[in-house]
């Protein structure tokens, strides 16, 4: 009996995964990057619940809804539609490619598209900071920062994170002296944390996709000489 269940779950298993649509397989945040010489660049699209953003550098931003209008194997036709941004608000259509061997997208004639693995990082620090009463504003793009820690926080400004951090329950001894991620977040307006006082800025520190640190500010737009330790 318990063979026969296990073939069951395979089989309901199998049948789950083959049946996935190509506009679900599409869900979620798309990056494509380079350098032009000099100038990095970069191309984001995110398909969720029947609403697109398109971001990019240089600056790009464009926001509004989508819905399938073509499908013919792979390849999917978009119709954008309640636009706007840069591109303006008139209705306009893409193709999207799927390749599943290489786990790309082919959006709008541009290929190489790979899925950002950014949600659940996201949504961890969602339903963190929630817990002290913050919440993140979806409309400002997160920013990211590659940081190389010190080996010892005995200079300004890493004394004020450290301490910060275990403020929040977190403390920043694992990631002394190596690498790890510093996402900041920008919260919505008027957000109060738990002591009552009101700050703008989240800035939460992951290792490895682990959230290991946290603090935040009421004025300040970036964490102060971060630039230093930047890799």
């Amino acid at each position: 009996m318990r063979i026969l269940f296990l073939i069951i779950l395979a089989g309901i298993f199998s049948i789950s995964i083959f049946s996935q649509t190509n506009e679900e397989k599409i869900l979620g945040i798309w990056r494509l990057a380079g350098n032009n010489g000099k100038i990095s660049w970069f191309l984001e699209w995110t398909f969720k619940d029947g609403n697109f953003t398109q971001i990019g550098y240089p600056p790009i931003s464009q926001k509004g809804k989508f819905r399938v209008i073509e499908e013919k194997g792979v390849q999917l036709k978009l119709e954008l539609f309640d636009q706007d941004g840069t591109f303006g608000k008139e209705k306009r259509q893409i193709i999207i490619l799927i390749d599943e061997k290489r786990k790309e997208l082919t959006i709008d004639r541009k290929s190489g598209f790979v899925r950002k693995n950014s949600d659940s990082i996201n949504e961890t620090s969602a339903e963190f900071l929630k817990k002290f009463g913050l919440t993140i504003d979806e409309k400002v793009q997160v920013t990211v920062i590659d940081v190389e820690f010190p080996k010892e926080f005995i200079n300004l400004p890493w004394v004020h994170y450290a301490s910060a951090s275990s403020g929040s329950g977190f403390n920043l001894e694992s990631v002394k002296g190596s690498s790890a991620k510093i996402y900041k977040f920008t919260l919505v307006e008027k957000n109060k944390n738990q002591k009552g006082e009101f700050t703008k800025f989240a800035f939460l520190v992951f290792k490895q996709n682990e959230l290991v640190g946290a603090w935040w500010s009421d004025s300040s737009p970036s964490a102060p000489n971060i630039n230093s330790f930047r890799k």
